[in-house]
């Protein structure tokens, strides 16, 4: 999207579909569809507004109210993504991972 190649790779953990695009084309696009410009401005803001929600709960929150928000938003991620992903996210050991499930009522 910048004009240059990406820094990173995502690797999905489920089956997925995803659209691509060349930049090009998606500026044509948004050139000639007003709806389509606006409907990318809204995902670009809603996108944002997850990171900046992350880096707050990052810098403010403890393992457990990481641990709650996440199954708050995904109830379902539990039985989605191997525990050792899910530890990482948290910011904490997989050991630990695994005493904070004992912990928090599920």
């Amino acid at each position: 999207m910048l004009g240059h190649p990406a820094r990173y790779t995502f690797e999905s953990l489920t089956n997925s579909s995803f659209l691509r695009i060349s930049r090009e084309e998606l500026e044509k696009l948004t050139e000639k569809h007003q709806s389509i410009s606006k409907f990318l401005l809204q995902g670009v803001s809603a996108a944002l507004s997850g990171v900046l929600e992350r880096q707050v709960e990052l810098q403010t929150f403890s393992s457990e109210e990481k641990f709650r928000k996440l199954l708050q938003r995904s109830p379902h991620i539990l039985q989605l993504v191997p525990h050792k992903y899910l530890a990482n996210y948290i910011g904490i050991d997989p050991t630990n991972f695994s005493k904070l499930m004992n912990k928090v009522k599920l």
